[in-house]
């Protein structure tokens, strides 16, 4: 009787930790995503656990520029969970020079400088994270991306309807010391539209044969209206039949 006490005692603690961390992880999160007149976003998120390693974030980098990462971490749980707050605060896209001029990081160089902190950090190489990051360029119409070890961000165009998938391959973060990175840049169109997600929604599987696909993200993405959060609605839908 008093084992199983302790064990109810422990497991309560351990619940109501994972609340608090659950909590925690939400709130890094985008609660208020940029606006601009000719463009609209919208996010989805749904672990498959309380807790899990995927993070989104979207924020203004000037009056012209947009930045958008999405990173998956390596596992499961509380201990990938950690690994975004780390993320969280480590993504550094711009800085401050000496003269105090405001200036902003390269995909690349970005991307370079998180592997080190990964790589030389605390978590051992056993944790690891793949990571994309695109700047959108509403001035010139122009979207670059950094990928490393992520799924490939898929780009409908709007003159044909057709979706092209950005490759730009690169390895995930926190596993090889000075690792490099590229980034390609697109010349994008009015309606166009981005889409980008993690490795969860691509291994999602209902039973033993059913698999949701990169062919199910570009069918549903082929019959976008431009409104990103009735998208999202339509993919919700069609996540909760599986």
């Amino acid at each position: 009787e008093l084992a199983y006490q302790l064990v109810q005692a422990q497991t309560e603690v351990f619940q109501q930790d994972l609340q608090k961390a659950e909590r925690v992880q939400r709130a890094l999160l985008p609660k208020i995503v940029p606006r601009h007149q000719n463009i609209s976003s919208s996010v989805y998120y749904h672990p498959l656990n309380r807790i899990g390693g995927d993070l989104i974030d979207i924020f203004q980098l000037d009056e012209n520029l947009i930045g958008i990462y999405i990173a998956d971490t390596s596992g499961h749980g509380i201990g990938s969970a950690l690994v975004t707050t780390f993320l969280k605060y480590a993504f550094q896209p711009k800085y401050i020079e000496d003269v105090g001029e405001i200036k902003i990081v390269s995909p690349k160089d970005l991307l370079k400088n998180l592997n080190e902190k990964l790589v030389s950090g605390p978590f051992g190489y056993e944790i690891f994270m793949s990571l994309c990051y695109a700047i959108i360029d509403l001035q010139n119409q122009t979207i670059e991306v950094c990928n490393a070890g992520h799924p490939s961000v898929l780009w409908r165009h709007s003159s044909d309807n057709t979706v092209e998938v950005i490759r730009v391959p690169a390895p995930a973060l926190g596993i090889v010391s000075r690792a490099q990175f590229t980034s390609m840049t697109y010349s994008w169109d009015w309606n166009d539209t981005f889409l980008f997600c993690t490795d969860g929604i691509l291994n999602f599987q209902y039973g033993e044969d059913a698999h949701f696909t990169q062919q199910n993200l570009i069918e549903l993405l082929k019959k976008d209206t431009g409104n990103p959060a009735h998208m999202v609605q339509q993919l919700d839908q069609r996540l909760s039949v599986w």
